[in-house]
């Protein structure tokens, strides 16, 4: 699993950054958790929960993560999450759901898409194509 930008398409990387930059301005730093994985750590994270122990953390075989373009990993999605601070304490569930909701719409905004709203820091850059798309033009 990696967290480096330079395994992420660029303008996946720019979107991204500039949505994490907004929430940082707004008082809610972020940091990478996942950009990359091969279709190896993919399919065993999809048997965690299924066929090997632990909880699931993920409902697809193959995903945006899991992108290359000239057999380099070209990632477009990243995930993200808050960095632990002094505002989170002490809050009710409402305000854990703020910034969320703040980051989705920024994240909207920079033509980047949030499917998936069991987990919310799962930010994916379609660029106008369906997945199966973005799959097939793979080079």
């Amino acid at each position: 699993m990696s967290k480096s930008w330079s395994d992420c398409h660029k303008a996946t990387e720019m979107r991204t950054k500039a949505a994490m930059a907004a929430m940082s301005e707004l008082g809610y730093p972020m940091f990478v958790v996942r950009t990359y994985d091969s279709l190896d750590k993919q399919s065993e994270l999809y048997a965690q929960g299924r066929t090997t122990p632990g909880d699931i953390v993920t409902w697809t075989k193959r995903g945006w993560h899991n992108l290359k373009k000239g057999g380099k990993p070209s990632a477009r999605a990243v995930d993200v999450a808050f960095k632990l601070q002094d505002i989170f304490q002490g809050r009710d569930e409402w305000s854990y759901e703020w910034p969320w909701a703040r980051l989705h719409k920024i994240a909207r905004a920079l033509e980047l898409s949030v499917p998936l709203a069991r987990d919310k820091g799962h930010i994916v850059d379609t660029q106008g194509e369906t997945f199966n798309q973005a799959w097939a033009n793979q080079a």
